[in-house]
């Protein structure tokens, strides 16, 4: 933060290990047990990055680890969908591990105060939140057109789930 300050620039982060280490479980939960330590430091956004790289069992299982870390200290969570060719095969898996907990709900505002679910989930039609941020800027707001391929799909398997 203080390098970014002497150009004017606020500096924010999410704090997570990447999906591509995952397949290293014992050194992803090394570095998830690290991050509570920071998580109250003013430029920390939650936990984040996570998500998929190719979709294998152990970036599923420190993916769920991320959340409930997430949950546990009250976080928002930014998640990466997968690059590669299987990219819809991996949303739909963070999708189904996001829909099955039942601690998690969707929302289109902001989580509660009070009693009531600790976490929400917003999809906007993005993945990456510097994709968000420009496109605030530039686009009043509006979809990329790959993003809005993503909204259209994840809309489509939270809609076929019901309402909770």
């Amino acid at each position: 933060p203080k390098r970014a300050a002497q150009y004017g620039l606020q500096h924010f982060c999410w704090l997570c290990i990447n999906a591509k280490e995952a397949e290293n479980v014992s050194l992803s939960r090394e570095v998830i047990a690290m991050i509570p330590e920071f998580l109250d430091k003013p430029n920390v956004l939650g936990i984040g990055e996570i998500g998929l790289n190719k979709n294998t069992r152990n970036e599923a299982i420190i993916f769920v680890e991320h959340l409930e870390l997430a949950v546990k200290y009250d976080q928002q969570i930014l998640i990466h969908t997968p690059h590669l060719e299987d990219k819809y095969q991996g949303t739909r898996m963070i999708l189904d591990m996001l829909c099955g907990d039942s601690r998690i709900e969707e929302g289109d505002s902001p989580p509660p105060k009070g009693p009531g679910p600790s976490a929400w989930i917003k999809l906007r039609g993005y993945n990456h939140i510097d994709v968000a941020t420009a496109a605030l800027r530039q686009n009043t707001g509006r979809h990329e057109a790959e993003s809005a391929a993503l909204w259209k799909f994840a809309s489509a398997v939270i809609g076929a789930r019901g309402q909770r």
